[in-house]
């Protein structure tokens, strides 16, 4: 009895949040002065094909026609979002295989959790070997009194790595790109900058330099990115860069 009371609430739920999404799917984009905000973001959107014989028979029309009505009609970004974010407040997932979130809703990029994890650690002799080069060149650019500035900054799962799903088991003895490059370049006598003072940044601040639902610098945490940077080169090449 309990479970059937259950669904029933489940089922009404999602009538509830069904019925005016079937609504909003059947209107314009823009009703008077509202608008349906397209979706942002990094996609190749679906382009129609000329209808032809041969696109015809061969079905390419039809199946690139049924993509592109899919991603056109007026209530996708809607819908779209709607999933997002029942996903990531009901369920604590993301629609995108790449998101991983974590503790506390933070949201990470899978890719840099394995560069924290060092699974995409390059050879320790193939790392000397780019880094061997970079001598070489900046040695030949000091011949221009042209500087060389490598800058290495931490993702958000090395900044900020107590908020990592439990599954994710980093081995402390397991060497990293960031940590084999910095060894080799401070070896190597090569200016760089990898934003080490970020955690104790963020310490003195309530801003947050990598927001919660963000796998990049906030706004905040790119201007003193760039601060940082704006003086390290000043301080390489003594020259004062406005503001």
């Amino acid at each position: 009895m309990k479970h059937n009371l259950k669904y029933l609430i489940l089922g009404l739920q999602m009538v509830i949040i069904l019925i005016p999404a079937i609504y909003v799917s059947l209107l314009p984009s823009q009703i008077g002065e509202v608008t349906i905000d397209q979706l942002s973001g990094s996609f190749y959107p679906t382009r129609k094909l000329p209808l032809k014989l041969d696109t015809w028979f061969s079905g390419q029309y039809v199946s690139r026609m049924n993509e592109y009505v899919k991603e056109n009609y007026p209530g996708r970004p809607w819908f779209v979002r709607l999933n997002n974010q029942l996903d990531y407040s009901c369920f604590h997932h993301s629609s995108n295989e790449r998101i991983v979130v974590g503790n506390n809703g933070e949201l990470y990029d899978k890719t840099y959790i394995d560069a924290w994890l060092g699974k995409d650690a390059i050879a320790a002799d193939s790392a000397e070997s780019i880094v061997r080069k970079m001598s070489h060149l900046q040695t030949y650019l000091h011949n221009f009194q042209t500087q060389i500035l490598v800058i290495t900054p931490p993702g958000k799962p090395t900044f900020m790595p107590e908020y990592i799903p439990g599954h994710y088991q980093k081995n402390e003895q397991t060497a990293t790109n960031r940590t084999q490059f910095t060894r080799l370049l401070n070896q190597y006598h090569i200016p760089h900058l990898d934003y080490a003072q970020f955690p104790k940044i963020q310490t003195a601040t309530t801003i947050r330099l990598y927001p919660r639902t963000g796998l990049h610098w906030s706004h905040w945490g790119a201007a003193i990115a760039a601060d940082s940077m704006r003086n390290k080169v000043i301080s390489l090449t003594g020259q004062y860069i406005r503001r």
